[in-house]
């Protein structure tokens, strides 16, 4: 599961400290553990990989990720942070952590199809050419 936290039109990235994709940005997100809710599982990760308190909301989307790591289902919903916004540290498998103004989110080397998957539901608008490792030939 994974999460899109806003906050005055920057999304909350964190750069993957190990592989799959190190060095590459995401949104913070990771697995359920064992007789863990969807809802719980996000806030945890979030909190893990930013230090940021959030508020679960809605659904955002849902993808998936066949590699050599596996096959998982991404079930991503949108959240809230809740008190402090700028006091976020790398924390877990992040080795760093940042609020990226939305319209400069593509600009990063984003892991695998991200970049599509948040122009596809509508977090960044489409008229952004989306940069990813994939498309890169990383």
């Amino acid at each position: 599961m994974s999460a899109v936290v806003i906050h005055e039109n920057r999304l909350l990235m964190v750069r993957r400290g190990r592989d799959p994709s190190a060095g590459s940005w995401s949104i913070p997100g990771g697995k359920l553990e064992l007789g863990e809710s969807l809802h719980d599982g996000v806030i945890r990760e979030v909190r893990e990989e930013t230090g940021a308190a959030v508020q679960v909301r809605e659904l955002v989307g849902v993808d998936e990720s066949i590699s050599d790591y596996g096959h998982h289902v991404i079930v991503c919903f949108r959240a809230d942070p809740v008190g402090q916004i700028d006091c976020i540290t790398a924390g877990d498998d992040a080795d760093a952590v940042l609020w990226m103004p939305i319209p400069e989110v593509l600009n990063l080397e984003l892991v695998g199809d991200l970049g599509v998957f948040l122009v596809d539901n509508c977090v960044i608008p489409a008229r952004q050419t989306v940069r990813s490792a994939w498309s890169m030939g990383v």
